[in-house]
């Protein structure tokens, strides 16, 4: 993908998660500074969201990690991926149980299958492991509505870190 077409994308990206778009191209002009000789500026200050997505687009497949490569096929694969990635939620290394989390979470409703070792893992010694869990848990949608009570006790606790 060409270095153009991956900054056209970048920027439709950002508009579109951070709300931009559709209104006026720019704010009106304020009182005394609409003289005919002076230029309008629109200064926009918009924060870009570090989320998977973006990350992904703003950064060429031929620079990932052999990692983050394999996270990205196994979210391709749907369904039949869950069961290895639920087998390593159990992993006795934090990293992995991490990445898996990860993993399901941009799986969405694919992961169904996954939603009890999901709720377990709201309970992980990891903070990380358990907030990724808990998104992985909203990206799956209505079917994971009996994580609900969990969720609601990770409030509660404050077990999900912010």
């Amino acid at each position: 993908m060409s270095r153009a077409v991956t900054s056209l994308l970048l920027s439709i990206a950002v508009a579109s998660l951070s709300g931009c778009g559709g209104g006026p191209s720019r704010p009106p002009i304020p009182a005394g500074l609409d003289h005919p000789s002076t230029t309008p500026v629109t200064v926009v200050n918009v924060p870009v969201p570090q989320t998977p997505v973006v990350l992904e687009i703003a950064r060429p497949a031929s620079e990932w990690t052999r990692s983050e490569a394999a996270a990205d096929a196994l979210k391709h694969l749907g369904p039949a991926a869950v069961p290895p990635l639920v087998a390593m939620l159990q992993d006795p290394n934090t990293g992995l149980r991490l990445k898996a989390a990860k993993v399901l979470a941009g799986l969405g409703p694919d992961a169904i299958a996954a939603v009890p070792q999901l709720r377990q893992s709201l309970h992980d010694p990891d903070p990380q492991v358990q907030k990724w869990s808990a998104r992985a848990l909203g990206q799956i949608g209505p079917p994971a509505a009996t994580a609900i009570p969990d969720l609601i006790d990770a409030l509660r606790t404050g077990d999900l870190p912010r």
